[in-house]
């Protein structure tokens, strides 16, 4: 199934990406989206935590995303 990925913060330059579509296995996670994510981006991978979410939400890793579901990457945020 091809879904739609976004990217905020230093997530944006890491990819040079917005956005993106990609072909993933029908019934993929959110844990199993992550490392995908983290396979093909090298600088991703770097960051020990990498926020995802869907629809809006941060859910669990174990979460099922769904064709029509928007998903989000997210660097971690610190307060200053």
């Amino acid at each position: 199934m091809k879904i739609n990925i976004r990217y905020f913060g230093q997530f944006r330059d890491f990819t040079g990406k917005r956005e993106e579509s990609l072909e993933v296995a029908d019934g993929i996670t959110v844990e199993g989206i992550r490392e995908h994510i983290r396979s093909i981006y090298s600088k991703i991978a770097a960051k020990e935590e990498v926020l995802v979410a869907v629809n809006g939400n941060f859910g669990p890793l174990d979460q099922v995303i769904n064709a029509t579901d928007e998903v989000a990457f997210f660097p971690p945020v610190s307060g200053g």
